[in-house]
């Protein structure tokens, strides 16, 4: 982004003024896309020219001070690019995306190897909506790519984009389906779409009707009452609201509740939309 902004900088104030913002969210979604970031600034560069040539006032002189002005940027552009913290290598990017959750890391390992790249690429035992998802990588110069989860949800991470000649060693950690009773490693929200008690209906509702849902998933049930502190039983005392909840696993459950009755728009409401 810091290629863009100063692109973004060539522009007239009064065209930045109404254009600005919606450039910058253009340049994010573009980069998310995995267009290279120099690629973009240089398209905002030849933008600013013509502005700056429109805006300024008719005639010779104005024109000439319009071009002197995007040259200026320009070069303010190319010594931004000479910086360190731009590798050299970001003029071409590679993406690699998982499309078979079945066997995501070893589709993962395969377009890594590839393109040459020395990445290991290790699993992890994850709840289901997360499942052939990446949960983590080592090292701050990959760049995720966002899509679907397993089950529907939205907002996982199904790949990389990465330079040509990315040579650093770095790990990726792919989500896998747990063994019965297996500790998941990492778990997404129990009520979002995929997860155990999507749809339940007992999102929102008091403690007392939830029981009999939760009793039927013969599941261990620990109740987070935001004490600091989970408890397997007894059952929380007094009026309670199920507010969320997270699976430690296939077999085990942690409910978070509280005193107050979820408000509608809560996260209650969203998953509910789904259902």
């Amino acid at each position: 982004m810091r290629l863009v902004q100063a692109a973004l900088r060539c522009y007239p104030e009064r065209w930045r003024s109404r254009h600005g913002e919606d450039a910058v969210e253009l340049a994010r979604l573009l980069m998310r896309d995995g267009r290279p970031a120099r690629s973009i600034a240089w398209s905002y560069v030849k933008g600013a020219a013509s502005a700056r040539v429109v805006l300024r006032p008719r005639g010779s002189v104005g024109v000439a001070v319009g071009v002197l002005l995007a040259a200026a940027c320009s070069l303010a552009v190319s010594l931004a690019l000479l910086t360190p913290s731009v590798p050299a290598s970001a003029t071409n990017m590679i993406r690699v995306r998982i499309t078979d959750r079945g066997d995501a890391a070893g589709q993962l390992r395969s377009l890594l190897r590839a393109h040459h790249f020395g990445i290991t690429v290790t699993q992890e035992p994850v709840s289901p909506s997360l499942v052939g998802s990446i949960i983590s990588s080592g090292s701050d110069v990959l760049s995720g790519i966002t899509g679907p989860c397993s089950g529907g949800a939205s907002g996982c991470t199904d790949g990389v984009v990465l330079p040509a000649r990315f040579t650093r060693a770095a790990r990726i950690v792919v989500g896998r389906a747990a063994m019965p009773g297996e500790a998941y490693a990492v778990a997404a929200d129990i009520f979002r779409p995929g997860e155990l008690l999507h749809c339940s209906a007992v999102l929102g509702e008091s403690v007392q009707q939830a029981l009999p849902v939760l009793e039927s998933l013969h599941v261990k049930v620990a109740w987070d009452t935001g004490t600091g502190a989970t408890r397997r039983r007894p059952v929380p005392a007094g009026d309670f609201y199920v507010a969320g909840g997270t699976a430690l696993s296939s077999a085990a459950i942690s409910i978070r509740v509280t005193v107050h009755k979820p408000a509608h728009g809560s996260t209650a409401s969203r998953h509910a939309r789904h259902c």
